[in-house]
This record gives C-alpha cells, structure tokens and sequence, in this order.
C-alpha cells in the first residue's frame, strides 16, 4: 500500500466505527477530526492520530497496539458503509476539513472531557468541539 493509500485507509476506518450510519456531514466531520488532531498534535500523521491510546473508542476493541494491527471486530465486514466510508475520507483529504472540530462524542454519551468545552456543531448523533 502506498502512502495515500494508507492514510486514506487510516480516515476511513475511524470514519466506518466511529459514524457508520451516520448523515454524510457527521462522517466528514469525523474525518475532520482525524485529520485536525494529525496536524496539531502528531507532526500531520494522521495514522498515529488515528491509533493512538484512547483517542478513539473503536481502537480500544479493534486495534491491537502491541502488534500494531486490526483485530478481527476491527476489519469492515459492511461493504457499502466501508465504500461510504473511503469516499467520505477522499473528500477529507482533497477537500479543506472543518478546521474547528477536534473532539465529538455520541449525544448520548457525557464524558468528562466535554465539561466546560462548547459544542461547535452537531450533525446526527455526535456534537462536535473545538480544540
């Protein structure tokens, strides 16, 4: 896999756990966030934002850290959410992000790093923040 491949897979599979069934601008603002916190906090590699320790809920049951590779919940078993997936994080990366976005949770969830932070924008089941 090449260089844009492996970041594209990167995007995509956040996208596909963290939003799969989500409208299109919940899955772009996941995107969004994958990428803002590459740029900031990972020296813009967006893998290492992706897979890093607690960053995302789907990496704690579907990446396996110590041998850096997916577990079998981990794999896309939906074809046509992984297909949406791949096309959202194409126009991630072509397209400019939504450059406020760098956390989100479901609306049902309440974790604690959200007190005292401001949702910046909401789309389907997740309410977005700001760095």
């Amino acid at each position: 896999m090449g260089g844009f491949d492996i970041l594209l897979t990167c995007i995509a599979l956040t996208v596909y756990h963290e939003a799969r069934g989500e409208p299109y601008e919940s899955q772009f603002a996941v995107a969004s966030v994958v990428i803002n916190r590459a740029v900031k906090d990972y020296s813009g590699d967006t893998c290492q934002a992706a897979f890093a320790e607690s960053q995302f809920t789907w990496t704690q049951w579907g990446y396996d850290r110590k041998h850096r590779k997916l577990t079998s919940a981990g794999i896309p078993r939906d074809r046509q959410s992984w297909n949406k997936a791949l096309e959202v994080g194409k126009d991630a990366i072509y397209r400019r992000t939504l450059p406020d976005l760098f956390y989100y949770h479901t609306k049902t969830s309440k974790p604690t790093w959200a007190r005292g932070k401001t949702v910046v924008v909401s789309y389907g089941q997740h309410s977005f923040y700001g760095a």
